[in-house]
């Protein structure tokens, strides 16, 4: 029988071997290619501390963080800033809450329980539009497609990446990092697309597709191996929304769970009628 997966954080330095196996065999899973020994790297290396959950003795989740005290524009004093550096999760455990339960994990780790209050910047590097949405809903993001990415940000977060990251690959005006054509491993995500990257909201795709991070060949999708670096803060207002839009649902789901309840069997031509499905 499926349980809850249990959610440990633990430094990258204390992972076992067969741990790290366990991340490549669910990275691969997901469809993403990383050579072997890369995880090692460019993650493992720089210690950043993991997440990992694990089902029924299984992973099928880790994550990856490395905090920093840095100055950043959004502030003259230095500040909580955030490198996420992996995200994967089982396609069994797509939907579930999951991947946000162990990023709350990480942020009461890092910033306390009062996390939310907290204010802190971040930046991670993807291709993954469905990624990025999920960011956007309690964060403030500076995306390439808003007018909110200026050249001060640019040059910040393109700093912050070369010197604290080491990536040595050319990032351009919009933050994409760019892999060079010999370094290049293009990988099929067609299969992948509707669960792990498709977006709900249709602009986060159209961004991707407009900077070349997946392209469409026919009738296949592709990763193409560039990544955007997106740079965000924490924002009470998209808090307070995201916040609204839960309270929302849940009240709708009461009222509804209410009426259906006050309501006779639904037979027959009621059965068809919207107004009783709540």
């Amino acid at each position: 029988m499926s349980t809850q997966p249990v959610i440990t954080l633990k430094s990258a330095a204390d992972l076992s071997a067969t741990e790290i196996a366990d991340c490549y065999a669910l990275i691969a899973r997901t469809g993403f290619f990383f050579e072997p020994g890369y995880l090692e790297a460019a993650h493992v290396a720089r210690n950043p501390t993991m997440v990992l959950a694990h089902q029924n003795g299984r992973l099928v989740g880790v994550q990856s963080y490395s905090f920093y005290q840095v100055q950043t524009p959004f502030r003259r004093r230095k500040m909580p800033f955030l490198y996420g550096g992996i995200s994967f999760q089982d396609s069994t455990v797509v939907g579930r809450g999951i991947a946000h339960r162990m990023s709350v994990s990480y942020m009461r780790h890092a910033l306390g329980p009062f996390w939310m209050l907290r204010s802190y910047a971040f930046l991670f590097r993807t291709p993954n539009p469905k990624l990025m949405q999920i960011m956007s809903l309690q964060h403030k993001l500076y995306l390439p497609n808003s007018n909110r990415l200026t050249q001060t940000l640019i040059r910040f977060a393109r700093e912050f990446a070369q010197r604290e990251r080491a990536i040595r690959y050319m990032i351009d005006d919009q933050l994409v990092v760019h892999t060079p054509d010999d370094e290049r491993t293009p990988t099929e995500i067609t299969d992948q697309w509707p669960l792990f990257y498709r977006a709900s909201q249709e602009s986060f795709n159209k961004l991707v597709f407009d900077l070349k991070l997946i392209v469409q060949e026919e009738d296949r999708l592709y990763l193409t191996d560039n990544y955007l670096l997106v740079l965000g803060r924490s924002s009470r207002v998209e808090l307070l929304k995201a916040i609204w839009k839960l309270g929302s649902r849940w009240l709708s789901k009461r009222l509804g769970a209410s009426t259906k309840s006050t309501l006779p069997e639904q037979t027959g031509a009621y059965a068809d009628t919207p107004s009783l499905q709540g």
